[in-house]
């Protein structure tokens, strides 16, 4: 995202990451070529349970029972909740499916024959999934990623969070779409007239470069920050739940709770000495467990100096719904410009084109 304004002879930009945020597919082994023939197939459709309605973009999980055998694999069912996975090594496996709102569910034994293609749809129910109990920390408590993995309570959370970036990144992975990206600013000077800018930029996601651009963008994050002299990073939402994101940053163990959604608060482990640092709180909805807001301040040292908030929603995609940023609002005080100087904006995101990618 570029967000430009002019502020005398000083430029500021605000960006936004076009990669959209994590999860490192295993594929399978490569065999020998003399063991290439015992390979088969598995696939099957994934419907709410007691009702043939498919249950599109849902990811299904290939796991073998003997991890020497074969790697695990996973995919996302298509808008009519099929899903299938070729060249399948021989042997025995679990078919897992994860969507969020919905349980869980993992199949029983599957045995893969040299040849043959395995049917073994799967069914999803939508009956709440509980949180563990809380555990009380103190006042000024934030842990880093070993301890929220040993609180029930945010692994639950934290994890269902994640199931929504993972279906994404499964998307990106196989659809291709334009993504629009509309922007208006206002620009405050001491005694000067306001200046206003209005400015739209199109990309293409492409399935083949969203790990090399995901990759990319956290090798610079970790360098550089969210930002430095006049440019901001605007992250969303799969950058946040990243494995390296907590490597620099802690979670509030207290989640606070408002108009239906939870909101789980972040800030830095320890003040950046390059580029700009960051800390908000991420909003999801308690029944969905689906993104809703960020709510982000930007940090120079450890002193905030700029805000922007990103709200989510349902956008629709190929016969079903998806959720995606959609609007949002920035305001800043650049720190390389004239005593006083405020920024204001907003964005919008737009989506379309939406093109199904066949694995080669």
């Amino acid at each position: 995202m570029l967000f430009p304004t002019s502020v005398g002879r000083h430029a500021l930009r605000i960006t936004c990451s076009s990669a959209l945020l994590l999860i490192v597919l295993v594929f399978a082994r490569v065999t020998p070529l003399a063991a290439q023939t015992k390979l088969g197939a598995v696939g099957g459709v994934v419907t709410l349970e007691g009702a043939r309605d498919p249950i599109p973009f849902a990811l299904v999980r290939l796991l073998p029972v003997d991890s020497q055998v074969a790697s695990g694999r996973q995919g996302l069912t298509n808008s009519q909740g099929r899903f299938h996975f070729a060249s399948v090594p021989v042997g025995s496996y679990h078919l897992q499916l994860l969507r969020i709102g919905y349980r869980p569910v993992l199949s029983p034994v599957i045995e893969v024959r040299a040849g043959d293609t395995l049917e073994q749809d799967l069914h999803g129910s939508t009956l709440g999934i509980p949180l563990p109990a809380m555990i009380v920390y103190g006042e000024d408590a934030c842990l880093g990623a070993e301890r929220v993995a040993s609180d029930p309570y945010l692994t639950a959370l934290w994890d269902d969070v994640r199931k929504g970036v993972e279906i994404r990144r499964a998307f990106e992975l196989r659809y291709r779409y334009n993504r629009s990206l509309g922007q208006t600013t206002e620009t405050l000077v001491p005694s000067r007239p306001a200046v206003r800018r209005v400015r739209a930029d199109t990309t293409v996601s492409e399935p083949d470069s969203v790990l090399i651009r995901e990759e990319r963008t956290r090798a610079r994050r970790i360098a550089e920050g969210f930002g430095k002299g006049n440019s901001l990073i605007l992250p969303d939402e799969k950058e946040l739940l990243d494995d390296a994101f907590l490597r620099e940053h802690c979670i509030v163990p207290v989640p606070t709770e408002a108009e239906g959604a939870t909101g789980v608060r972040f800030r830095q482990s320890a003040k950046r000495r390059d580029g700009f640092g960051i800390q908000g709180t991420i909003w999801v909805d308690n029944t969905t467990r689906l993104m809703r807001r960020l709510e982000l301040e930007y940090l120079n040292g450890d002193k905030p100096f700029s805000e922007a908030t990103v709200e989510y929603a349902n956008v629709a995609v190929v016969g079903t719904v998806l959720r995606l940023p959609t609007t949002g609002v920035v305001a800043l005080r650049p720190l390389q410009a004239p005593r006083g100087t405020t920024v204001s904006g907003t964005i919008s995101f737009s989506y379309w084109g939406f093109e199904e990618v066949r694995p080669k």
